[in-house]
């Protein structure tokens, strides 16, 4: 049996380490069966994918077995977090940004949507990334 919980407890511990606070921006969950109050329930949880400070992770509910009831997904979340890093004070650097949207732009996407949860509650950085996208194009 694989170890999974002192793996993530090491990764938790590096990411700490190195000045990073992980911060939940979106969450979708669908449900199979129902997960009663108080009812016992197995959780598993993996990584789907990571990508520079983004992190999109999916969590399994799934029934206990017994007797003669088999374990059953009850209910699957999918999450998309980002890394924040307590000494930059940023999520995304605004290069970055601009590079997605240069990309978008050179697939002839001419309009883009920007979606974080958290993008008004630094204002400073907000303005600044604003006008970057103001002088863009």
């Amino acid at each position: 049996m694989v170890d999974t919980a002192g793996n993530l407890r090491r990764i938790w511990q590096a990411i700490r380490r190195s000045g990073m606070s992980p911060v939940m921006s979106g969450a979708a969950m669908s449900f199979r069966r129902e997960v009663r109050l108080w009812g016992r329930f197995r959780l598993s949880t993996r990584i789907v994918a990571w990508e520079g400070t983004r992190l999109v992770c999916e969590q399994r509910f799934s029934t206990v077995a017994t007797g003669d009831q088999p374990s059953r997904l009850a209910a699957l979340l999918l999450t998309s977090s980002g890394f924040y890093s307590r000494s930059e004070g940023r999520f995304e650097p605004i290069a970055h940004v601009l590079a997605e949207l240069d990309a978008l732009w050179a697939r002839g996407y001419r309009s883009a949507f920007l979606a974080d949860d958290n993008f008004t509650a630094y204002r400073a950085h907000c303005k600044e990334l604003l006008a970057a996208i103001a002088t863009w194009r």
